[in-house]
């Protein structure tokens, strides 16, 4: 392989490799297996956990789920990495939040993805698409329960408020030991304090023996910031925020057009599809 190739790729999943139908297309799932077979692993770096990943059938092995937090192998469930928030951050949060922000929902994610409880009032103002579950079957506890367990990501939502507004708002309470983020849903995530996608790719690379610095990142929301400035080349999709778009090296086509597949092909010489 070229020395001066990436040796990684990371993507974000919604609204980048995936098109809008969630169903992978063959030109990209062609692209994926090329680049398996010359030991380029494409490494899905997503706000979702592994329960909302098996499901596309991307053949990958490795995925970075929870905005970073868990890095885990989809085929063993051996897990590289985990993060929790802090007991006393999170608990800082929840009530620096709840005091903040009046009708404020909560959901907490743990235990390497497996675990998801939600306040009593937080599975009415979702739908099955925001975590890959049916909230009517979401597992709710008080919200003094919520912050005795350690978590990878705490989510927050308010209703009437837009996901970009509702960020701001979290980010101004300024909240130590805790990373407000959001990826163009109506809700905020919140992961410890220096864990991102682009963590996540580190702890992955660390594992692999591979250079961070030579990895092809593609994103399109404001929780891919990180991933996009570490990476060594930086993919930004249509329509994403200023912030992406500043610091990307190249725009890629739609995601409804295999826009991350034709990057893949163009940079590694693979055959159009």
């Amino acid at each position: 392989m070229d020395s001066e190739l990436p040796v990684l790729v990371a993507t974000d999943l919604d609204g980048t490799l995936l098109p809008d139908d969630l169903a992978i297309s063959p030109r990209t799932r062609t692209v994926i297996e090329a680049l398996a077979a010359r030991g380029i692993p494409v490494i899905p770096a997503t706000a979702r956990q592994p329960l909302g990943v098996r499901p596309l059938d991307l053949g990958v092995e490795w995925v970075i789920c929870s905005n970073g937090a868990l890095v885990t192998n989809l085929r063993t469930g051996e897990v590289v990495a985990e993060a929790s928030i802090a007991m006393p951050a999170l608990e800082q949060a929840l009530t620096r939040i709840t005091e903040a922000l009046p009708g404020a929902e909560f959901f907490a994610v743990g235990d390497a993805g497996n675990s998801f409880v939600a306040t009593p009032g937080y599975p009415a103002l979702a739908v099955e698409a925001d975590h890959k579950r049916d909230p009517a079957q979401m597992m709710t506890v008080p919200l003094s329960e919520l912050g005795t367990r350690p978590v990878n990501k705490l989510g927050v939502r308010v209703p009437g408020v837009d996901g970009r507004t509702l960020l701001s708002r979290v980010r101004s309470l300024q909240i130590p030991g805790v990373a407000p983020t959001n990826s163009g849903v109506a809700f905020v995530d919140l992961a410890p304090a220096g864990v991102n996608k682009a963590w996540g790719v580190q702890q992955l690379c660390r594992h692999l023996r591979l250079d961070p610095r030579r990895t092809l990142a593609f994103g399109d929301q404001l929780n891919d910031l990180e991933l996009l400035e570490s990476a060594g080349t930086a993919v930004a999709m249509p329509g994403s925020p200023p912030e992406l778009l500043a610091m990307a090296d190249r725009l890629a086509p739609s995601n409804n057009d295999d826009g991350v597949a034709r990057v893949l092909e163009s940079v590694y010489g693979l055959p159009p599809g």
